[in-house]
């Protein structure tokens, strides 16, 4: 017996066995993917859930493409940018044709993720291999690397306020560790979903794009810091602030990475904190030009760090509403 819901269709859980069970698959979907007896599906196991995808799927992502210099070109790329995408849209590796190995060699050397090997009789053909997959990751531990990036370059700032040369280490972190991370996550929930979302999916997911959004206006924090400079005065506000911006970061993230109420209450009482801190901050330093352009920056961060708290309590109160059904 089967039935749809809102966020796809219920089947009953089939006895097979003394110790075996199975579950019926809709008849249209696997004529569809062109399955039958005796092949193979690829489960994606969760917490909370389990999504089944056909094989070709699955070998479809993890394949390897082939880019030649003038197809880059017509693109407006260069191979830096091509390399980046072709890992984050989940490639398992990439060939560049038209480039010169020891020239690409040296420019992506900074990328411990790529294998970059010279194909064989041609100098001019680079093959590389991506080394980190999508597969060893779940989405609670990308949102912990991408809290972690998002967490050091804070670490960054607040430490080496009034050094513009010493933020620059943190910053070139930063840029591409949250694109990396966040692209894994976007792709992990919604590239595999067959019907809907999981509730729990759809605040992970916006946990993502926040704490994405968070870095973009650090990092830009960051160069502002960087080009400008700072007095010792306003660089002691922004640390201060941007210690409660921590706080309440790691303590939302904690919440929703572990479903924990509490730590969930904590990020909620630390945001009102910072929020009275803010507003004492924005009347006291009216006066002051310096001072006034690092609030407004550090009023966007406040916003949409409490929007982090809002999804922790979404999935606190989930979580709670499913154990009194």
């Amino acid at each position: 017996m089967a039935y749809c819901s809102e966020l796809g269709e219920a089947r009953r859980i089939i006895k097979v066995g003394p110790k075996s069970y199975a579950l019926v698959l809709p008849k249209k979907w696997l004529q569809e993917k062109g399955l039958g007896p005796g092949d193979n599906l690829i489960l994606y196991i969760n917490d909370d859930y389990i999504i089944i995808a056909p094989p070709s799927h699955h070998a479809r992502e993890a394949a390897s493409i082939t880019l030649d210099r003038e197809s880059i070109a017509k693109m407006a790329l260069d191979e830096d940018t091509a390399v980046s995408c072709g890992y984050l849209m989940g490639f398992e590796g990439l060939t560049l044709e038209g480039f010169k190995f020891e020239d690409v060699a040296e420019k992506l050397s900074r990328y411990p993720w790529i294998e970059i090997e010279p194909t064989d009789g041609d100098e001019r053909e680079v093959s590389m291999r991506f080394v980190v997959k999508e597969s060893s990751y779940d989405e609670k531990l990308l949102l912990k690397l991408m809290l972690r990036e998002v967490l050091d370059l804070i670490g960054g700032i607040t430490e080496n306020v009034l050094s513009a040369e010493a933020l620059d280490v943190y910053i070139e972190r930063a840029v591409f560790g949250l694109k990396k991370y966040g692209y894994l996550l976007a792709r992990r929930l919604l590239g595999h979903t067959p019907r809907g979302l999981h509730g729990s999916s759809i605040i992970y997911f916006s946990a993502g794009l926040i704490l994405g959004l968070l870095g973009e206006l650090l990092l830009s924090l960051s160069y502002s810091l960087r080009k400008k400079g700072v007095s010792p005065e306003a660089g002691y506000m922004v640390s201060l602030m941007l210690s409660g911006i921590r706080d309440t970061i790691q303590e939302a993230l904690s919440g929703l990475i572990y479903l924990s109420s509490k730590r969930c209450r904590r990020a909620r009482w630390s945001y009102e904190r910072f929020r009275r801190t803010l507003r004492i901050l924005k009347y006291y330093s009216c006066p002051d030009i310096e001072a006034a352009e690092f609030i407004a920056r550090l009023d966007s961060i406040f916003r949409v760090t409490g929007k982090l708290v809002e999804g922790c309590q979404c999935l606190v109160l989930s979580l709670a509403a499913s154990k009194r059904v």
